[in-house]
């Protein structure tokens, strides 16, 4: 993973810490299994030893913290971290090549699948860093948090609130079964993401 994709990591997880909420989980109906965390930590690590022949790509280095808050969240509400890198993913068809050579030989039956089950694994590892206290500290201050007070601010701030509103709303409770599917495999997560 690039160094700036692992940054982007770090920007999220700090962004769901100050929120103290975990993300939606987009595919609730299963739980996430082992085996699917496994193999796209595979690909994660692959691409963190293989960096530099994913540099040329935009698709994991979006511009700037406010572009890489509003593309984690859809207008569904849903997490889409690695579902996002997509449509920039497929500017760069050589990129794109590679990485589905990479998802398939690790298990993954598509770009969609692979994405799909990173933003899980993410929602999960997400799951595992906030604490009960933590949530209930943001839905606190969220409710504070007037339109009188917004249109006080200054524009830059206002638009962090807002995108951090939205992230807001897009956190519910992760699936606890996913949670405890990713435990086991936090710290290999987190050396493949360059934490």
């Amino acid at each position: 993973m690039t160094r700036i994709t692992s940054r982007i990591f770090i920007l999220l997880t700090a962004c769901a810490a100050v929120t103290g909420l975990a993300f939606a989980n987009p595919l609730q109906s299963s739980p996430l299994k082992p085996v699917d965390v496994e193999n796209f930590i595979e690909t994660m690590e692959y691409i963190s030893a293989h960096e530099e022949e994913f540099a040329k790509t935009d698709a994991l280095r979006p511009k700037a913290s406010m572009e890489v808050l509003s593309r984690v969240v859809n207008d569904k509400g849903e997490i889409v971290m690695f579902r996002s890198m997509l449509p920039d993913l497929a500017k760069n068809p050589v990129e794109q090549r590679q990485l589905k050579k990479i998802t398939k030989d690790a298990g993954f039956a598509s770009l969609d699948h692979w994405a799909l089950t990173g933003d899980r694994v993410f929602v999960a590892y997400m799951g595992t860093q906030v604490t009960e206290k933590d949530r209930a500290q943001m839905r606190q201050s969220l409710a504070a948090m007037t339109p009188e007070m917004l249109a006080m601010m200054p524009a830059s701030v206002k638009q962090q609130m807002q995108q951090a509103t939205a992230l807001s709303k897009a956190m519910s409770n992760v699936a606890p079964e996913d949670v405890e599917a990713i435990r086991p495999f936090v710290a290999r997560l987190e050396a493949a993401m360059g934490e």
